[in-house]
């Protein structure tokens, strides 16, 4: 399971126990924690998005590369 997949799952426990909190104070605890494994999860995302740009799959481009002159 990838680190993204991971923090994506433990948002949805969260998400799930906030649905079925039963203090005001449970319920916002459980949504604050799913906020942040969302951050989490979307920086894991981002990180493999940038790793993959500059891997040798997806070569650097410079800017107008490929335009006519």
């Amino acid at each position: 399971m990838t680190k993204a997949r991971e923090a994506w799952d433990r948002a949805t426990m969260c998400s799930d126990h906030a649905q079925t909190a039963r203090s005001e104070e449970s319920r916002e605890f459980f949504t604050h924690l799913r906020n942040s494994w969302i951050k989490v999860a979307n920086g894991y995302q981002m990180s493999r998005i940038e790793d993959d740009a500059g891997s040798a799959k997806h070569p650097p481009v410079e800017l107008g590369e490929g335009l006519p002159r």
